[in-house]
């Protein structure tokens, strides 16, 4: 059971890293300053992106970090 817990711990780790990325990459483009009606709509949808990006990150390192209290030492 051990094994099972780390391979599951590992894999949160892995997906909470590929989210700082995204996060970083996201944080990074600058939301584009289109002209007209479309404008307004573009930006908060991409806001809408970024702040979702980082809720994801935070609930899989809280799931990463919590796992380990939610899960029976030794099976």
């Amino acid at each position: 059971m051990s094994g099972e817990i780390d391979a599951v711990l590992r894999s949160l780790w892995s997906v909470s890293e590929d989210m700082d990325g995204l996060v970083a990459t996201l944080s990074a483009i600058e939301c584009p300053s289109w002209q007209g009606p479309t404008a307004d709509l573009a930006r908060r949808e991409f806001n809408a992106v970024v702040t979702d990006a980082m809720w994801a990150q935070q609930v899989v390192g809280d799931a990463a970090r919590n796992s380990v209290l939610m899960c029976p030492v030794g099976g």
